[in-house]
């Protein structure tokens, strides 16, 4: 007879390696289950990210609508059906004409409709509807392939961890049982009482050290209840107190990375704007020298000519218009960047606003100004910056005046801090507006035909409070025009 009474060989390697067949395959299941229903989420979403992604062609699309381009609508028709998932582009006008291209057909898809539409003096016009049909039998296709390639190789696995858990099992458990039921055994015959006989467990090997166990504890209970209850209040309160740990530790890590997940995020963001401005700037300013070169040379080779000279008339306003506005996002850029703090000095005022001035690089054009400055206002701050808002201010009463009508600049000291007051004879500004206009890309209705973004008096605003200054703006309703009045701290003598 065995001496652990067992009819067969190892029987609690053989459960433990089912019980851990079991488990891992039942975990293995959820998990690719998990895994392939996020896989096919994230490939479907990414479908729908393209068609959504389509709203930037909308205006291209319907400009062709609007002027009957055959050629145009085919060619962007072609386009989007050559675009990866795509089969099918469909343009429909309410008159009932049609252009269509399309690609095979597929056994799943997902379709979006875009409206086209084209604003007109008279309003916003329906030119049609753009449906987009894409397909998704690729995502069905790659996503079964991937479950055929988890199953298999999460099926290999199981079975080579659970031959290792028996291997390791029978090493480090089974093949010491039984010295360690002999010495129970001895234990119990020291203490007057006889063995469990062979053949009564009919367990595993477990059982029947169990056993044997059992007959030694009834022996040594009374002994040592006391020191079991002082045990399991001790661990009692030991666990509790690893459980408030761990929670406190929990939420700190947790928090730690929220924390730093921010930090992150805002300073990639803040890297990705500055990139994606230089670029804007060094992509933009190569094209503006080209033009202006080219129109220097026109302008040489065709003097004299009146209507050539109107035509470059117009390129250089482009191309002041242009400068003026990539001047703008880099300057908010500036002002937005850390690494950029204030570079101070004191200097005059009124001789700043006469070179602002007298640089003549606004959007407007060249028009004279009616400059009345007082000598020696004298304050500190970034002189860069501050001329910047001054240009600003100057840009918009030039651009949103008369081309006739005077603006006047004027500089002078006032108790305790410097006043520059730019007047115009524009059409003013509604008093609803006027504290909206230094919003951040705020235009007035009275401006949807100027150029601009919204960015020249939000600047100008941030610059102000930056030097510790104020910005006043008045609009007498009676009398037409504008004047914005900038303050600065004088400085110290």
């Amino acid at each position: 007879m065995n001496p652990l009474g067992r009819q067969d060989a190892r029987p609690l390697g053989r459960r433990i390696i089912l019980y851990t067949i079991v488990f891992s395959s039942v975990i293995t299941l959820i998990i690719s289950v998990l895994q392939l229903t996020n896989e096919f989420t994230d490939r479907h979403s990414a479908v729908k990210r393209q068609l959504d992604n389509l709203e930037i062609l909308l205006p291209s699309i319907s400009e062709s609508v609007w002027t009957f381009n055959e050629p145009q609508i085919s060619l962007a028709l072609q386009a989007l059906t050559s675009m990866p998932h795509f089969q099918e582009a469909r343009i429909v006008t309410p008159e009932g004409r049609t252009w269509l291209q399309r690609n095979a057909n597929s056994s799943h898809s997902i379709s979006r409709s875009f409206p086209l539409e084209r604003e007109t003096t008279t309003g916003r016009v329906i030119l049609g509807t753009l449906e987009v049909v894409a397909s998704i039998d690729a995502i069905y296709v790659a996503v079964l392939t991937l479950t055929a390639e988890i199953l298999f190789g999460n099926a290999v696995k199981t079975f080579l961890v659970a031959g290792f858990m028996g291997w390791l099992l029978h090493v480090l458990v089974t093949s010491r049982l039984p010295p360690l039921k002999r010495e129970v055994e001895a234990v119990l015959e020291d203490l007057g009482q006889p063995p469990a006989p062979d053949g009564v467990s009919s367990g595993d090997e477990l059982d029947s050290l169990k056993d044997s166990v059992s007959h030694m504890a009834v022996r040594l209970k009374d002994a040592i209840g006391s020191m079991k209850m002082a045990e399991a209040g001790l661990q009692t309160a030991n666990e509790e107190l690893d459980a408030r740990v761990r929670e406190k530790t929990a939420e700190l890590e947790e928090s730690k990375k929220k924390a730093e997940d921010a930090a992150e995020a805002v300073l990639r963001s803040m890297g990705e704007q500055r990139n994606f401005l230089s670029m804007v700037s060094h992509e933009f300013r190569g094209p503006l020298s080209t033009i202006a070169g080219a129109a220097q040379l026109i302008a040489i080779y065709g003097r004299g000519n009146g209507e050539l000279d109107e035509e470059l008339a117009k390129i250089n306003r482009a191309m002041a218009r242009m400068s003026n506005l990539i001047n703008e996002y880099l300057n908010e850029e500036r002002l937005d960047s850390s690494a950029s703090p204030l570079d101070a000095a004191r200097f005059d005022l009124g001789a700043l606003v006469e070179e602002s001035c007298a640089a003549d690089q606004f959007s407007a054009g060249s028009r004279p100004l009616d400059i009345r400055v007082e000598k020696d206002v004298f304050v500190v701050g970034d002189s860069n910056l501050i001329g910047i808002a001054i240009s600003n201010v100057i840009d918009n009463a030039l651009k949103f005046s008369p081309p006739d009508s005077p603006v006047t600049v004027t500089v002078g000291r006032r108790p305790g801090h410097a006043e520059l007051t730019i007047r115009d004879r524009g059409p003013g500004i509604p008093a609803g507006e006027r504290d909206k206009i230094f919003e951040k890309y705020y235009r007035s209705i009275k401006t949807d035909r100027v150029c601009g973004v919204g960015l020249g008096l939000y600047l100008v605003k941030r610059i102000v409070d930056m030097h510790g200054g104020t910005v006043a703006v008045e609009s007498p309703p009676a009398d037409h025009g504008t004047a914005f009045t900038l303050r600065l701290p004088l400085a110290a003598d």
